[in-house]
C-alpha cells in the first residue's frame, strides 16, 4: 500500500470516527429485570405484609436477612426457590437478623434475647452454632462469613471496655486486638484466603481507619483521599476492599463510598444531587453497590451500581413501569445479581439483561452506527484510560476478528427478551 492510499484510508476512517461521535462509545451501563420480588408473611390486619430487609445473596440465588412487622422484632428469613422461611432460633430468643450466606448454603447472623446481650450464629445445615465471647466479654456479633465458614465480628463486654474485632472458624475464636495498635477494632468481612478487612480506632476524639489483617499482619488503609476517616465494608477474592470515608463540608462531612485496590484508595462519589454515598456491598469483580442521600432534589435515598469508576441509579437500570422505587443495594453476588430494597415493604432480585455483542454505543441495537464507530477505531487500542469499547473481543485491537462477530450479530437487539 503506498502513502497516498494510506493517507485517505487514515482520513476515511477519521472521517467516520467523527460521524459515529468519536472512535470509542463509552462503556454501556448495566441493565436489569426484576427476578423476583420477596415479600414477608402477614402481620394480619392492619398491619400487613412485614417489611423485608436483605443482607446476604449467593450465587445460587439464596438470599437471607430479616423481615419485621410494625413494632415487632426483627426475625431471620432464608429465601430459596422462591419461598421465604423464617429460619427457627433457640427457645428465649426476641430477635435476629441473617448477614451473609455463602455457596454451601452456610448462614451467619446475630441473635438477641430480651435481657441477654447479643451472640453471633451460624447455621450449618441442621446444625446452630452460637459463637461465644471470650471469658471477660458479653456479646458478639457476626458481619461477614466466607466460602470455608469463617466468620469476622466484633465481641466486647457490654457494660465496659471498647469493641474488638475477632475471626472465627471451625468453633476457635481468635481475638485481632493484640494486632492493632489502637484500643478499639470492628470486623467487616473476611474473603477465602482469610484475609479481614475491618477498621479501627483510639478514643471518641479519633474517627475509624479501615485496615486489612492478613494472617497477623495489619495493613492501614488511611483516610479516604481529601477525607480524614475510613470505614471498611467488604472485602472480595482479588483483596480489594469498599467501604466509605468522611469528606470534610463546612463544620461537618459527608460520607462518600471508596475502593481500595492494590495500595490505591479512590473516592466513587456521588450520583448528580446527592451529597452522600453508602457501601452495602461488592462482588468479586469490584462491581459495587449500595445508596445515595442527602440530596437537594430528592425527598428519599436511591440505589447505586458502581462499576469501572462509573456509578448509576440503580432506578434507572430496571423496567421504567416497574412500579418499584428502590431505595438500596443491599447485596450483590458474582453473577451480577442485587439484592435491593423499595421504598416499600418487598426486597427485589434483580439480574442482569446482557448486551449483544457489537452494540458498541448502546443504543440496543446492532446497526450502521455501530459499524461506523469500529471502521473509525480501525487498528492498535488507544492506552488506558481511554476506552476502546470497539475492540469486542477484547485482544488489544479492533480488526476483522471485531467485524465479523458484529455483523454476526448485525440487526439484533441487545435485550434477548
Amino acid at each position: 500500500m503506498n502513502d497516498t492510499l494510506a493517507s485517505k484510508i487514515a482520513g476515511l476512517m477519521g472521517l467516520l470516527a467523527v460521524m459515529a461521535g468519536g472512535p470509542c462509545g463509552a462503556e454501556c451501563p448495566p441493565r436489569y429485570e426484576i427476578e423476583a420480588v420477596i415479600v414477608g408473611p402477614d402481620c394480619g390486619d392492619p398491619w400487613g405484609a412485614a417489611g423485608v430487609s436483605p443482607w446476604g445473596l449467593n450465587d445460587q440465588d439464596c438470599m437471607v436477612g430479616s423481615f419485621q412487622c410494625v413494632l415487632g422484632p426483627y426475625r431471620p428469613f432464608l429465601w430459596e426457590d422462591g419461598e421465604l422461611t423464617e429460619l427457627d432460633l433457640p427457645e428465649g430468643v426476641a430477635q435476629a437478623s441473617c448477614q451473609d450466606i455463602n455457596e454451601a448454603g452456610v448462614i451467619a447472623g446475630t441473635m438477641g434475647g430480651y435481657i441477654s446481650p447479643p451472640r453471633a450464629f451460624v447455621i450449618d445445615g441442621d446444625e446452630f452454632i452460637v459463637i461465644e465471647p471470650p471469658p471477660e466479654g458479653n456479646y458478639t456479633d457476626a458481619n461477614g462469613l466466607n466460602e470455608y465458614g469463617t466468620v469476622v465480628g466484633t465481641w466486647k463486654n457490654t457494660s465496659q471496655g471498647p469493641v474488638h474485632a475477632y475471626i472465627w472458624r471451625d468453633g476457635e475464636f481468635t481475638d485481632l486486638q493484640p494486632w492493632m495498635e489502637a484500643s478499639a477494632s470492628l470486623g467487616a468481612d473476611v474473603n477465602d484466603a482469610g484475609q479481614v478487612a475491618g477498621s479501627r480506632w483510639n478514643d471518641d476524639a479519633e474517627d475509624f481507619i479501615a485496615f486489612i489483617w492478613d494472617d497477623g499482619e495489619v495493613t492501614d488503609l488511611g483516610p479516604i483521599p481529601g477525607g480524614y476517616a475510613s470505614k471498611a465494608k467488604v472485602i472480595n477474592s482479588a483483596g480489594k476492599i469498599a467501604g466509605d470515608g468522611k469528606i470534610p463540608e463546612g463544620r461537618s462531612y459527608d460520607w462518600h463510598g471508596f475502593l481500595y485496590s492494590e495500595g490505591e484508595m479512590i473516592d466513587i462519589g456521588t450520583l448528580p444531587t446527592f451529597a452522600e454515598s453508602r457501601v452495602r456491598d461488592m462482588n468479586d469483580h469490584g462491581t459495587i453497590v449500595g445508596y445515595c442521600d442527602e440530596s437537594n432534589e430528592e425527598p428519599r435515598n436511591t440505589a447505586f451500581v458502581w462499576r469501572n469508576g462509573t456509578m448509576w441509579n440503580l432506578n434507572d437500570l430496571i423496567p421504567p413501569d416497574s412500579g418499584f422505587y428502590l431505595t438500596s443495594g443491599k447485596a450483590i453476588n458474582n453473577a451480577g445479581q442485587i439484592a435491593a430494597n423499595t421504598f416499600g415493604t418487598e426486597a427485589l432480585l434483580l439480574s442482569p439483561i446482557p448486551w449483544k455483542l457489537g452494540d458498541i454505543d448502546c443504543d440496543d441495537k446492532v446497526n450502521v452506527h455501530d459499524l461506523l464507530i469500529l471502521l473509525g477505531s480501525w487498528g492498535p487500542c488507544p492506552p488506558p484510560p481511554d476506552d476502546c469499547d470497539a475492540d469486542i473481543n477484547g485482544d488489544g485491537e479492533v480488526n476483522a476478528f471485531d467485524l465479523l462477530i458484529l455483523l454476526g450479530n448485525w440487526g439484533l437487539r441487545s435485550d434477548p427478551t
